[in-house]
């Protein structure tokens, strides 16, 4: 079968027999990128992956894969200003993200997933900026602590939570949903938001 792999807009024959997993080739290419450039999302048969599934997603074999692009970012922009962008997008969701728990407790259940489907979006941004800011900043989320809990179990955890928030969305568990935004996910956000502010100042420290 015929695959093709586009890094920005340079487009190349996708080889590789179907034992190796897509991970693979990312690893490939994220070897052969310039020093000042980062992978910034992934697109696969043309649907971009969720940053929270991407981990998950990168483990499936080469069988599953016709097209592959890769977008990369300017390392040494994300490096600066990352922190201060992925702090931006939290605080932004954070009110939205009570209120639409507050509507599923009312049983309005139109206008809380209005208010949680722009939340979930604002989220997916938040992990994709993390996710560049890492890379641009060599970071190693197993070796970060915040209150006694590493940046990698945190991301695990944020990606477990949104997981459970669409399981009951599909079930129209609407109770659940505000469960688990008031009690898991507002708790992992207040984590992220105070290492992101720790790492800034380490960061403003070191300039």
């Amino acid at each position: 079968m015929s695959r093709v792999v586009a890094v920005d807009d340079q487009i190349s024959e996708l080889c590789g027999d179907d034992s190796l997993k897509i991970s693979d080739v990312l690893q490939r290419v994220t070897a052969a990128l310039p020093p000042n450039r980062v992978v910034a999302n992934i697109v696969l048969n043309g649907r971009p992956i969720p940053k929270h599934e991407e981990s998950r997603t990168l483990e499936n074999s080469l069988r599953e894969v016709k097209e592959l692009q890769i977008r990369t970012a300017d390392a040494e922009i994300w490096a600066a200003n990352g922190m201060d962008i992925a702090l931006n997008r939290l605080e932004r969701v954070q009110k939205s993200l009570l209120r639409a728990a507050e509507f599923f407790r009312d049983e309005k259940q139109e206008q809380g997933t209005a208010f949680l489907g722009r939340c979930l979006d604002g989220l997916e941004h938040f992990l994709e900026t993390v996710m560049i800011t890492r890379c641009a900043l060599k970071l190693d989320f197993t070796r970060i602590m915040v209150e006694g809990t590493s940046l990698a179990r945190l991301e695990r955890e944020f990606s477990e939570i949104l997981d459970g928030i669409v399981a009951c969305q599909e079930k129209s568990d609407y109770a659940g949903i505000a469960d688990k935004v008031e009690y898991e996910l507002l708790t992992n956000i207040y984590l992220w938001t105070n290492a992101l502010k720790t790492l800034r100042l380490s960061a403003m420290s070191n300039a």
